[in-house]
């Protein structure tokens, strides 16, 4: 029977994991010296996966771009962990560089960071839908012209997601014509925005008409 004590009393000569695979140490007690080995591996660098990417602007109209202050970057690590590092981002068109909104509803886009690392990033887009243009002014003698000043127009836009579905006041419109030809209704059109409203004006004459003459 062989005889076996544990000795806590001991000391070796490293203590540092210096490679993958065995490292080989030395143990010595007052009893003597014996090796031992060590299994070391090397720790596998975290890495991005993938990212993420949401706009977080407002809707933006048919025209504007995309800015990258608004898109919020979510970055997927090879350990399993996440992190959100804001908007360090740069944004481009899927077939142009130019993030531009093109068209009303969803545009797509991509998102890079870093360079090198890309995700699909989507912003909706909305225009003027319509417009209405109403006269509020007096009735006009025939052959004269009414006042611009009394034509109101009001511009209302498409689907938006962000709330802001409020009409508006265009700054500026034309009108087809001013000068009111007929008694009663007249019709003109209003443009603003590229887009057309009719509204009506009506007319009056204040010459006197000889019906007919009796004898």
């Amino acid at each position: 029977t062989v005889k076996t004590d544990v000795v806590s009393d001991f000391s070796v000569n490293d203590t540092k994991v210096n490679s993958t695979g065995a490292n080989t140490y030395t143990a010595t007690t007052n009893l003597g010296s014996a090796n031992f080995v060590v299994t070391g591996y090397e720790k596998a660098p975290i890495t991005i996966e993938h990212i993420t990417a949401q706009y977080t602007g407002k809707d933006i109209r048919v025209g504007g771009y995309v800015n990258a202050n608004d898109v919020s970057i979510t970055v997927y690590y090879s350990d399993g962990s996440s992190a959100n590092v804001g908007s360090n981002c740069t944004v481009k068109g899927v077939s142009s560089v130019a993030p531009a909104i093109t068209k009303t509803g969803y545009n797509d886009f991509i998102a890079v960071y870093d360079g090198k690392y890309e995700a699909k990033l989507q912003v909706w887009g909305y225009d003027v839908d319509r417009i209405e243009a109403t006269y509020n002014g007096p009735s006009i003698l025939t052959q004269t012209n009414y006042n611009k000043s009394d034509v109101s127009v009001t511009a209302y836009w498409t689907e938006r997601k962000d709330g802001t579905n409020e009409a508006y006041i265009p700054k500026t419109f034309d009108v087809n014509s001013t000068l009111v030809t007929v008694v009663g209704n007249n019709s003109f059109t209003a443009t603003a925005e590229g887009k057309q409203a009719n509204f009506v004006v009506p007319g009056y004459d204040d010459r006197l008409y000889v019906d007919h003459i009796s004898a």
